[in-house]
């Protein structure tokens, strides 16, 4: 393994960096498409220098971790794929099921959390797709095989739109997690923020979303809900 990433040092550089740009973009996109799209307008070339270092230090963390025991997991579960086939079978089944009964029962109560136990049930379908789709193409992967790291890229950037509108409905509609927020001539109460960067705050109230100048900001704290 070491021997790997000393020749190919330079391309798996470059793949975590535009990976690390992409998965920061591509997740934010999504994310703030659930509240308003037009709030990406307000993401200027610092906040995504600052979303681009964060992801890059996860991915390389991850992916350092990852590689130390991705190939010896993969080529066991080679050799025991057809003993756990079935059982991956009823467990992927039972998730989809449980899924969907979550989301009858979202629209036969009305209580508005259908979108996110759609979104949530997809993005469960797409964490186990990557999964099988990686194991399938391992071997081209570690021969840097172009068209299999294209396939596993333009499969992930769909699955990061879905994570990302995912965690998106999950504020939205399901997170407890509310501020009293305090400005210079207003306070908001049960706001749940949607994006706090240096020069503006974005934040839900009332269904309804609320962009200020951090200018205007005087206190954020969190308080509790008793309608949540």
């Amino acid at each position: 393994m070491l021997e790997f990433l000393t020749k190919h040092f330079i391309v798996l550089s470059t793949l975590v960096i535009g990976g690390a740009s992409a998965v920061a973009m591509l997740f934010l996109a999504a994310y703030l498409a659930v509240f308003d799209w037009n709030l990406i307008w307000l993401v200027e070339y610092t906040d995504i220098a600052k979303l681009f270092l964060i992801g890059t230090a996860l991915l390389s963390s991850a992916i350092a971790t990852a590689l130390n025991y991705a190939w010896d997991l993969l080529a066991w579960l080679k050799h025991q794929m057809k003993v756990y086939k079935w059982g991956l079978f009823v467990g992927i089944a039972l998730v989809i099921g449980a899924g969907v009964y979550s989301i009858h029962n979202d629209v036969k109560t009305g209580n508005g959390y259908a979108a996110y136990h759609v979104f949530r049930m997809l993005s469960t379908i797409g964490v186990v797709s990557l999964l099988y789709l990686l194991f399938r193409e391992a071997e081209q992967l570690k021969q840097l095989n172009w068209l299999s790291i294209l396939n596993v890229a333009s499969s992930t950037v769909f699955a990061l739109g879905i994570f990302g509108a995912t965690y998106g409905y999950y504020v939205r509609d399901v997170s407890k997690n509310v501020m009293q927020i305090t400005t210079k001539s207003e306070t908001f109460e049960n706001a749940k923020v949607i994006m706090f960067l240096s020069h503006h705050l974005a934040f839900l109230v009332e269904k309804r979303v609320v962009v200020i100048p951090t200018a205007d900001l005087i206190k954020v704290l969190a308080q509790v809900n008793s309608e949540l």
